[in-house]
């Protein structure tokens, strides 16, 4: 029997769509390349305790709300929003607050951040012609803050300047949270994000449909504008998978490797300048029954290696007492933070929390791991909307070829807007709408909070 519809990588996006075509009757195939579903929205257990790898939130309209609590049930917890950034070794209020930081950083440096503000409101409405991340924020809220608050976390995550960092594809990293406040609460799967994609496996594979785990994506074949067929590995063994629409939530450059006949050269070039950043989750497990009220804390301060540092335990709580933190560090492949061994990382995650005085008793500390997750956030430098449009203007040639999620559209969505990508991939289909209006999608509203109110 052929699939009418192929869906190449069971992350996110990839179920979002399976799921929406389950819902209108619709079977597919999902073809995921490792032995888990989720991409890096997986929940991982050591030593009895529970976290994310990459730890997001729901939000979006109450019709999304409703969709994604279908695909969850009613096992969920309320969750504290609460949020601080560590400036000069003070942790100040998200969204930002003048009381609070007058009491932290003092009048001086609160004084100059209200002017600075209150300066940029002075001043006209340049933001569209802002070319630069640096820019923009500089023209929203003031060059002060921005120098004091944002470029630091900001070279952290990305690794190079706002000012090497394109306000097109990346304003939404502070306007997405930045210009309301963050949710006081939030709901959350009780046993974490790993809950929602089993249970999103399981409806659609009762309506009839199939994922395939450790089915690694060999070669897409087409001829003219139309894909034919994927030929996948799995059990070192080859298939060939026919279809009549596909879906890829595969990063794009992997998707541009694997075609068959090749993409022109022009292709290949350009999307080898689309670039990631790595990260890694150095969970840290310590021997108290709590420590701080935050879910997050982003650690601006440059002096300190770690970029934000989550707190599993008010995310639904633990199975043994205590409770594991989650210092994220921010890298690319290959650099000195990537090729530390996993025990000097584990190291340097509790000096940092000494240092920062969230841990400073060592004897409270019962264990660490290490995860290393490849390709976590898409990179938009000066030359990444000229290089994506290309390759983006190619890939909408085919007519039966979509593409979705974080990876396959090279934008840093956060977990709902990377979801809502699949549905409208799937709508596609059930509406025979062309592939182009998936493929040619232009902005995105991105996940990492970075205070800036």
């Amino acid at each position: 029997m052929i699939p009418r519809t192929v869906i190449i990588g069971a992350e996110p996006a990839g179920l979002a769509a399976a799921y929406e075509l389950a819902r209108n009757g619709q079977k597919s195939l999902i073809i995921e390349p490792t032995d888990r579903i989720g991409g890096r929205f997986q929940t991982e257990a050591r030593q009895g305790y529970r976290f994310d790898r990459g730890g997001q939130i729901f939000l979006g309209s109450a019709e999304v709300k409703a969709r994604w609590r279908e695909i969850w049930g009613d096992d969920f917890v309320t969750v504290s929003g609460q949020s601080r950034f560590c400036y000069r070794n003070r942790f100040l209020d998200y969204p930002f607050s003048i009381a609070n930081a007058f009491k932290n950083i003092g009048p001086a440096d609160t004084l100059r951040v209200a002017l600075s503000y209150l300066s940029a409101q002075l001043q006209p409405n340049l933001l569209a012609e802002a070319e630069s991340l640096a820019d923009w924020a500089a023209e929203r809220w003031g060059s002060y803050f921005y120098r004091a608050l944002l470029e630091p976390y900001i070279k952290k995550v990305w690794g190079i300047s706002g000012h090497q960092l394109q306000s097109q594809a990346l304003s939404g990293v502070l306007t997405s949270r930045g210009d309301r406040l963050a949710p006081s609460t939030f709901l959350y799967p009780t046993a974490g994000l790993s809950t929602v994609w089993e249970n999103c496996r399981a409806l659609i594979e009762r309506a009839g449909s199939t994922v395939e785990l450790n089915a690694r994506l060999l070669r897409i074949e087409h001829t003219g504008n139309r894909v034919k067929q994927i030929v996948v590995q799995q059990d070192e063994k080859s298939a060939t998978v026919t279809g009549d629409r596909f879906i890829c939530s595969l990063a794009i450059a992997d998707l541009i490797e694997r075609l068959h006949p090749s993409a022109p050269p022009a292709i290949i070039e350009a999307v080898k300048c689309l670039k990631y950043r790595d990260s890694i989750i150095v969970p840290i497990i310590v021997k108290v029954n709590a420590l701080f009220p935050d879910s997050w804390l982003y650690i601006q301060s440059p002096e300190f290696q770690v970029g934000r540092i989550q707190n599993y335990a008010n995310w639904g709580g633990t199975a043994n007492s205590g409770i594991c933190l989650g210092m994220e560090y921010f890298c690319s492949e290959g650099d000195r933070l990537w090729q530390m061994d996993d025990a000097a990382l584990i190291d340097l995650a509790i000096r940092e929390l000494s240092d920062l005085q969230l841990v400073t008793d060592r004897a409270l500390i019962a264990g660490g791991t290490v995860i290393r997750q490849r390709q976590a956030y898409p990179i938009g430098d000066s030359s990444y909307v000229n290089h994506l449009a290309v390759v983006q203007d190619y890939l909408a040639g085919f007519e039966n070829l979509q593409l979705v999620g974080r990876k396959g559209l090279h934008y840093d969505y956060d977990l709902d807007r990377a979801m809502l990508t699949g549905r409208d991939a799937a709508e596609n289909v059930l509406n025979k709408q062309p592939a182009s209006t998936i493929n040619r999608r232009g902005h995105a509203t991105v996940s990492l909070d970075i205070p800036g109110k």
